[in-house]
């Protein structure tokens, strides 16, 4: 199997995708709210970026599939989740985790609601993970 730059680009844009969101959280443990909305701003034009690339190059596939909600996950519920505990429901200890776990929970479960859609088709019910996470990283502090 020969591979190629059209191969590689949406698993490399992906990936990107977890690497922004990973930093994202470090960001927040840092106290740097500002800079971890704007890692997972950057992370969700990757994700958006990677679907792009794997459909042009006619690259679909299971894996990318899986590999592309795993890395949702991160970028778009863990992280924005520590972001929201970090500026606002820290004061809450451990009702504040409670709270801010539900956007992780609810990412999840919207995720692997769309990845077994059994229809052959994409299926968008509810709020994307993506535009969740962006809704909370614009957020005024």
């Amino acid at each position: 199997m020969k591979i190629s730059k059209d191969s590689i680009v949406p698993g490399a844009l992906t990936s990107a995708n977890i690497f922004f969101g990973f930093m994202a959280i470090i960001k927040v443990i840092n106290g740097q709210y500002l800079d971890a909305g704007w890692l997972i701003i950057i992370a969700s034009i990757m994700d958006g970026l990677d679907g792009k690339f794997a459909r042009k190059f006619d690259k679909n596939s299971h894996f990318g599939l899986e590999f592309d909600s795993l890395a949702d996950l991160i970028s778009f519920g863990a992280a924005p989740a520590a972001l929201a505990y970090g500026v606002y429901f820290h004061r809450l200890d451990y009702l504040g985790m409670v709270i801010v776990f539900f956007i992780v929970l609810c990412g999840a479960l919207r995720l692997a609601r769309f990845n077994t859609a059994s229809n052959g088709e994409s299926l968008y019910t509810g709020l994307p993970i993506p535009i969740a996470a962006v809704t909370i990283a614009f957020h005024p502090f």
